[in-house]
Order: C-alpha cells, then structure tokens, then sequence
C-alpha cells in the first residue's frame, strides 16, 4: 500500500514529526476530510477547515517539524495553488493588526 503524500518528507531527527490534514471539499455539502498521526493536531486542523468554511481549502498543523521542510512537498501537489502561512510563531493577531491596518475589519 502506497503511503499519501502528506507522510512523505516528515521526518526530524529520530523521530516522526506529528501532523494534522483537514480538506474542504468542493462539493454541494463541503464536506471536510481529515487525516495525520496525531489526533489533537488534526482536531486542530479540522477546527480550522470548518471556521474558514471555504471550498478547495485545506489547513496543516505539524508539531516537530519546520514547515519550510513540508512547503516545497505542499507545493509540488498541482491541486496546491497558494500556501498563505507557513510559520511556527502564532499569526492570529498580526493577521488581525494587518487587516485593521488596511481597513478591512474594525
């Protein structure tokens, strides 16, 4: 059996790096898919997908891992248009403080 692409490329040192997937899909009801090797990461994941609610989307939590380890193998996937973060430092309220600045939220 094949292992997914999500798997490949995880590896830190002696251990596996742990993650979760969750994919909006483009279907009438937009169901979100999830998968990974650790069960919080990919609840995480799974809360993510579904407050953006977007079709086509899918959200990537690792622990144990840099990102930039995973983006080049996220990037190769042609379903894979734009990755928008791609960090270990939290981004929630600079995303917020940006956003105001621009006058997109108050």
């Amino acid at each position: 059996m094949e292992r997914p692409l999500w798997g490949r490329g995880c590896r830190r040192g002696r251990g596996v790096s742990r993650f979760g997937v969750a994919f909006n899909e483009p279907s009438g009801l937009c169901l979100t898919r999830s998968g990974g090797t650790n069960e919080e990461l990919r609840a995480a994941a799974i809360g993510i997908a579904t407050a953006v609610g977007a079709r086509h989307f899918f959200a990537v939590v690792m622990r144990d891992t840099f990102p930039i380890n995973v983006l080049r193998i996220l990037n190769m996937a042609p379903e894979v248009g734009t990755v928008f973060c791609a960090t270990a430092n939290p981004v929630v309220t600079a995303r917020r403080e940006f956003l105001r600045k621009i006058g997109y939220k108050r």
